[in-house]
């Protein structure tokens, strides 16, 4: 961009304001529902800390601009409309407070006041000589049943051996005929432990009745010996079709509700369907069921509710009955407790979210690397059990230390019955979960980690055009400048640099995609850097890194560069607190850098940006250096003219105004952003020169000015003989 671009800057006295704009303060563009202002400004990471959680992407942006030494004063957040939020349940507990506050209301939900439903669907109506086996709570219903069928007549010298509940019973031998060797092991059978009665029931058929509920059966009946030898089937169950359908299903029901008082409010069967209720603070469900025997066997299924369920309807329930004004929520009916809540105005007006519990040990929690620092040490106790990952001074992604802790936990969890498990979330975070009764104390590395217990608020999807968004935070303030998008959506970032070429900001992004690094000039047609690059944008950059989709890089590089006097800086060699250097071959960096994409690269021991270049291959220094002159010579003007009585349109007035933009030059001067050799000029025309048109309407034109930017040294090439 030549420096004549700025020539045309107007100035006239029907100007109501000029603020000087910030070139030392980002604006982070996020979806959030921390406030509802369309903006804050932030001048702490603490401060941040009281709006947004650690695991929140503006949350771990404004961390990388706040961690740079200097870094700037402050920072502006701004919000994206989220007109539906999704939150899901994390960690299912009793005795627990539940609690989601929306617009400063408080929504509370006690676990242990909740009941849970456990419900059992049958294919079709049990018939005539069913034997039905269900099993509730993890043991078998009613006083069991085992119906043995053979499929022969037993024949001389065969040897009959039963085995029950595990014990093998005295052989039965072969005597006289069919119905008396059936008989004979009848017998045998009523004999053994824990039998009622054993009776022989049809022609080949016994029914064995235990006389107590439970873990009892006839395991097996062997025949050995003689000519052939019958094969037996066994079928059990703890209940006979009765009478009728309902009066079977009604008599499971009903031995349900009277066997598990601790636990079930109520069993109701209706249909082919029985439905159990818990007492509240218990949990129930229906294990398995099988119906044998008859003309025909009908199947189950099972729907257990889960205290994540629970949970996440009864909060959903909750907030409706709250009547939140312009509020609205619902459950989803999915096995992690996952709801809603979502604005119902027709404008969908904004309301804030938090969500909290009082959970102290959990069962269940999600950890989340948020950043990856060269050379940290990530530590993690669970109960008290230490798990750490030193990063190395290379290359580090938030999934590599993940996957890191996921094996170390499971690893450990094999070699000792503590019973944790690790699930690897694939994104930089994992699952880690106990099982029942036991839970957890969790304890992270603050700045590296960030956990999640009780409810988890799951990203937040935007909607509207984020383009509008940022014209509406343009007129409630432009004291900023670097521009940083959480969004790394393909399709969303190419509005906001097209967007970024008609306003006075920089804006940067950072990108993991392999293309940037993999793919040479002329080849690459897809991704962020070639856009920027093939259209010329001068006032957006592209920052290659790994861990661009978790981290932002770009952010700690406004955080580095923005507190410097504009004009006085360069964007390369910049070593950025807190991120990790990407590895690159020299093919990979040379692509990416044709692409006028920029790295941070290890290189002469230090980790270093280059080459600090927007998408046109303008250096980002003189862009924002130009941005600095243009709006100084705008503010010194406008000075003249609103503190002066009047600025008369004579040779003495026009050279009240040349001499402030020759004030703004010598800044830029001092700034190093202006050569002083040669000198810049300014060039004013004579009164008696101006076309009167131009003096009726007061306006003042051909002020001009050359001057040569002082540039900045990027390589330096040395030459030199020594002698002796």
């Amino acid at each position: 961009m030549p420096l004549n671009d700025i020539v045309n800057v107007q100035i006239t006295a029907q100007t109501q304001s000029l603020p000087e704009q910030n070139f030392g303060i980002p604006l982070i563009l996020g979806a959030n529902k921390s406030f509802n202002d369309l903006v804050r400004q932030y001048s702490s990471i603490s401060d941040v800390a009281v709006d947004f959680s650690p695991q929140s992407q503006e949350y771990i942006a404004a961390q990388a601009v706040f961690s740079q030494n200097p870094r700037p004063t402050s920072l502006f957040i701004g919000r994206r409309d989220v007109p539906i939020a999704t939150l899901n349940v994390t960690s299912a507990m009793f005795n627990q407070t539940y609690t989601n506050t929306i617009n400063g209301i408080s929504v509370e939900v006690e676990s242990n006041d909740l009941q849970q439903t456990s419900k059992i669907t049958w294919s079709g109506p049990f018939v005539s000589g069913n034997v039905i086996n269900v099993v509730f709570d993890d043991t078998v219903l009613g006083t069991i049943n085992s119906v043995i069928d053979f499929d022969i007549d037993f024949v001389a010298l065969n040897s009959i051996v039963a085995r029950v509940n595990g014990v093998d019973l005295a052989p039965v031998v072969f005597s006289v005929d069919q119905a008396t060797t059936l008989g004979l092991l009848a017998t045998a059978l009523s004999g053994a432990t824990g039998v009622a009665s054993a009776t022989a029931t049809g022609a080949r058929q016994i029914t064995v009745v235990f006389t107590d509920p439970g873990e009892n059966s006839v395991d097996s009946v062997i025949t050995t010996l003689g000519a052939s030898q019958p094969t037996a089937t066994i079928s059990q169950g703890g209940f006979v079709f009765t009478g009728s359908h309902a009066a079977t299903i009604g008599a499971i029901a009903t031995y349900i509700e009277t066997n598990f008082p601790s636990t079930v409010d109520s069993a109701v069967a209706a249909g082919n369907v029985i439905t159990v209720t818990s007492i509240a603070g218990t949990m129930n469900q229906f294990n398995a069921s099988t119906v044998y025997l008859g003309a025909s066997q009908a199947t189950a299924t099972f729907d257990n509710d889960s205290l994540k369920e629970v949970i996440g309807r009864a909060m959903a329930s909750a907030i409706v009955a709250e009547t939140i004004p312009g509020v609205t929520s619902a459950y989803t009916g999915t096995p992690d407790g996952t709801y809603t809540v979502s604005a119902t105005g027709p404008d969908f007006d904004p309301f804030t979210l938090k969500a909290s519990t009082d959970i102290v040990a959990t069962n269940e929690a999600i950890i989340k690397i948020t950043d990856a620092q060269p050379s940290a040490i990530y530590n993690l106790y669970l109960a008290g059990i230490q798990f750490q990952y030193a990063a190395s001074n290379t290359v580090e992604t938030v999934e590599n230390i993940a996957a890191a802790f996921v094996a170390q936990i499971n690893q450990y969890s094999t070699d000792h019955p503590v019973g944790f498990s690790a699930t690897d979330n694939l994104d930089g975070s994992f699952t880690v979960t106990r099982s029942a009764p036991n839970t957890f104390f969790v304890q992270i590395t603050d700045g590296l980690m960030a956990k999640v217990i009780g409810i988890n608020i799951l990203p937040y999807v935007p909607q509207g055009l984020v383009t509008d968004r940022l014209n509406e935070i343009l007129d409630v303030t432009d004291q900023w400048y670097g521009l940083i998008l959480t969004d790394r959506t393909l399709a969303t970032v190419k509005l906001v640099a097209t967007w970024a070429e008609d306003h006075t900001v920089i804006f940067g992004t950072a990108s993991n995609d392999p293309v940037i690094i993999d793919s040479a000039v002329g080849v690459d047609t897809t991704s962020i850097a070639w856009f920027i690059n093939n259209n010329g944008y001068v006032r957006s950059f592209v920052l290659y890194h790994q861990d661009a989709d978790s981290e932002y890089p770009e952010a700690a590089w406004f955080g580095k560069v923005l507190p410097l006097t504009p004009g006085s800086e360069t964007w390369k060699f910049k070593t950025l607190a807190g991120v990790t250097y990407s590895k690159l071959t020299t093919t990979q960096s040379n692509n990416a850098l044709n692409k006028k994409a920029n790295t941070y690269e290890y290189i002469g021991g230090v980790g270093i940006t280059q080459n600090g270049t927007s998408g046109q291959g303008e250096f980002i220094d003189i862009v924002r250096g130009i941005d600095w002159l243009k709006s100084t010579i705008q503010t010194y003007v406008y000075r003249t003219l609103v503190t002066l009585p009047k600025v008369p349109y004579t040779d003495a007035g026009i050279a009240a105004i040349q001499s402030q933009v020759q004030k703004a030059l010598q800044q830029g001067i001092d700034n190093d952003f202006i050569a002083d050799n040669p000198p810049p000029v300014v060039t004013v025309p004579l009164a008696a020169d101006v076309p009167l048109v131009d003096k009726a309407n007061r306006i003042l034109k051909n002020v001009k000015f050359t001057a040569t930017l002082a540039g900045a040294i990027h390589a330096v090439q040395i030459q030199g003989v020594v002698t002796v």
